[in-house]
């Protein structure tokens, strides 16, 4: 039971409420800092668990046709779809109630956060390229709300580029899914009525190029020369995850996984480091 509710709340996916430090870490700011910083990142863990739960409430006849989905608690009937709506209420003024003490805007990020995974759960689902654009948009709240912390300063640039490759990011997934479900796509998600592999490929490609081209003019106009010791690190970065979404690799699907691919460990290792030392000590 312990594992299934692990699994209801997507303990796994916690990974992706870090970018709350990007902005923290990108705008230089004290240690003290972080200690809020954390707290924050406690808050948005509870926000998108309880959106995952609603969209588990939603998705789960759907996920019992999925080759992977099918094992979900609620899918599987593991966990009362009653006690999870229970759960996911309580999570909600709790971590609501917090949150606000923590400041009005970073409430209005992380409310706005489950707010727009509900949105996404009821409606934008199903509606192909907009269902890329609001999940993208739950990356930005989740780094815009370190930022309105008051710790550090909004950087336009920085909030682009992880809109940018949010939309990357999801382009692939959808494309690897494809991949893995084949003609069973369509009875899981209307959009694979939408998406074919070749549009996702053209999708794919011209995301990577506004991406690379992104990060370089981010690299010298926010951070100077210095920071562009970083490319050749984000380039291998972002290729490789392109390779790994055409031949439908797990990673694709559940970028939680990247740390089993050791030529994205390795690179992604490097990419933080020289971050590091372009920021803070050069």
């Amino acid at each position: 039971m312990i594992k299934s509710w692990l699994n209801l709340l997507r303990v796994r996916q916690y990974y992706k409420n870090l970018l709350i430090f990007v902005p923290l870490f990108f705008g230089k700011v004290s240690i003290d800092a972080y200690v809020l910083g954390f707290v924050g990142f406690i808050m948005l863990c509870m926000y998108s668990s309880s959106g995952y739960i609603l969209n588990d409430l939603i998705d789960y006849k759907r996920d019992k046709i999925h080759k992977e989905k099918k094992e979900r608690p609620l899918a599987s009937g593991v966990i009362s779809r009653r006690l999870a709506l229970l759960v996911m209420l309580s999570i909600v003024i709790i971590s609501s109630a917090i949150s606000y003490s923590l400041g009005w805007f970073f409430f209005l990020c992380g409310f706005g956060l489950f707010v727009n995974m509900t949105l996404y759960s009821l409606f934008f689902k199903n509606i192909a390229i907009a269902d890329l654009h609001f999940i993208s948009f739950n990356y930005v709240l989740r780094a815009a709300s370190g930022v309105f912390l008051g710790t550090s300063v909004l950087s336009p640039w920085l909030i682009f580029l992880i809109f940018i490759v949010a939309l990357f990011l999801g382009t692939g997934k959808r494309k690897a899914d494809l991949i893995l479900l084949g003609e069973k796509s369509k009875q899981h998600k209307r959009v694979y009525h939408v998406y074919t592999e070749k549009f996702l490929d053209w999708l794919a490609i011209v995301l990577l190029g506004v991406l690379f081209m992104s990060y370089i003019l981010y690299s010298f106009m926010a951070h100077g020369s210095k920071f562009m010791i970083t490319i050749p690190f984000f380039s291998f970065i972002i290729l490789r995850y392109l390779y790994l979404v055409t031949e439908g690799d797990v990673v694709a699907r559940k970028t939680e996984y990247f740390f089993k691919d050791k030529q994205l460990l390795i690179p992604f290792i490097g990419w933080v480091l020289t971050s590091l030392i372009a920021l803070y000590f050069i």
